[in-house]
């Protein structure tokens, strides 16, 4: 009889508590897991471009980016420019763009 009574108590128990459990763990949608996706659209690649310039390009994250900023490097002489910082693009989070103009 104990045996009935441990098994049935045990039985309830489990009855209760696992409705209650789940593997879903977290914040819900606020949690940003996903690294963003960033690619340049505009200018193409080795085009020479004189005068102002609108830089363009895809910005997509699960959530929202807060900020593009864009630092370009000489391939052969490694030289960063510019040399601190580095311009701020604008974000469109609704298109999943981002542009800067370049060369004022």
């Amino acid at each position: 009889m104990k045996k009935f009574g441990f098994s049935l108590s045990l039985l309830m128990f489990l009855g209760l508590v696992i409705p209650f459990t789940s593997c879903e763990v977290g914040l819900g949608e606020s949690v940003d897991t996903q690294p963003p996706v960033l690619g340049i659209e505009y200018p193409e690649a080795d085009v020479v471009i004189r005068g102002p310039f609108k830089m363009t390009g895809q910005a997509k994250d699960e959530t929202a980016l807060k900020s593009v900023t864009l630092v370009f490097t000489n391939t052969s002489t490694k030289q960063v420019y510019p040399s601190e910082g580095g311009f701020e693009a604008t974000i469109d989070n609704k298109k999943n763009t981002w542009n800067c103009i370049l060369n004022n």
